[in-house]
């Protein structure tokens, strides 16, 4: 296996041939105190069930592997890989797991599963600080009104005040060589890509440590939010892609709340179905957070 690590004081290592695939998983069923977190994160090219999966970055919190999947081939799944990530009693730690739970699974039959989202939990803190019931004000819409958005891992690690100068750096590094197209399908990759994928997994336990009071107190609700997380993209018969499908809001319903009343009925726009209760403009069929997207879209802000 090869070890990087110098210039960010990132310590992790590349699994791209086929013995090394054993050891690392290994290493990654390690018991610790129970069954420890596991954080996991994919990086690619237009990453979804369309595009291409290049990195799979999983770490705990003694070791860091990423498993190139673009020379390891489709085959390291069979090899371990998959029951790792589909064991129901190992919690994964995850940052917006939608795209990566429907590229696993259309892609290579990966059924991902107890996962923590992260950015979920982002949403729920937020709530909590803002001295509000977070389940009540900032996730029951229909009676507040007010549509939370979702904030990006970097942002994230900036708001809570996350001071690790290696993660960092090896974000911003690998931000800028990621703004030239294809960067992610060139092998051998850059040494800033596989730093920047190191640095996720690591942020992911930093992130963890600021927010994880939120799963104490309102646990059932990132839990469930979670779970919905990973079916939002993966369930879909045809994704489209659009503005509706993918913007900053904070999903209508990934949380749990109040149950609507009437017929499940779809939204015009992001096309998922909601109880016809939740349509409040008079003869159309359109969510409110497709509502607040189109206002933007009129707007020119997407």
């Amino acid at each position: 296996m090869a070890a990087y690590g110098a210039t960010f004081n990132l310590v992790y290592e590349v699994v791209e041939e086929e013995g090394q695939i054993e050891p690392a998983l290994k290493k990654l069923r390690e018991p610790g105190e129970g069954l420890p977190l596991l954080a996991v994160d994919l990086e690619g090219e237009k990453l979804s069930r369309a595009g291409e999966l290049v990195i799979l970055s999983a770490a705990t919190e003694k070791h860091t592997f990423l498993f190139n999947i673009k020379k390891l081939g489709s085959g390291v799944f069979d090899k371990g890989l998959r029951d790792l990530l589909q064991d129901p009693d190992r919690q994964k730690l995850m940052f917006d797991c939608r795209q990566d739970s429907d590229c696993l699974w259309h892609q290579y039959s990966v059924k991902l599963t107890n996962v923590l989202d992260l950015q979920l939990m982002e949403v729920v803190y937020r709530g909590d600080h803002m001295k509000q019931n977070a389940v009540v004000a900032m996730l029951a819409y229909s009676s507040s009104g007010y549509l939370p958005r979702v904030n990006g891992f970097k942002k994230c690690l900036q708001k809570y005040n996350v001071q690790d100068q290696g993660i960092l750096q090896a974000k911003e590094r690998g931000s800028q060589v990621m703004k030239r197209e294809g960067v992610w399908l060139e092998q051998p990759l850059q040494k800033a890509l596989l730093e920047y994928s190191a640095a996720d997994v690591m942020g992911f336990y930093k992130l963890y440590e600021k927010l994880k009071s939120v799963v104490r107190l309102n646990n059932h609700a990132v839990v469930e939010a979670s779970k919905n997380y990973l079916e939002f993209f993966r369930s879909r018969a045809v994704r489209t892609n659009d503005t509706f499908e993918r913007n900053g809001f904070v999903p209508w319903r990934i949380f749990p709340t109040t149950p609507g009343t009437g017929p499940i009925t779809t939204c015009q726009k992001c096309r998922q179905g909601f109880p016809s209760s939740d349509f409040k403009q008079r003869g159309q069929r359109i969510c409110p957070v497709c509502i607040k997207v189109t206002k933007e879209v009129n707007k020119g802000w997407y």
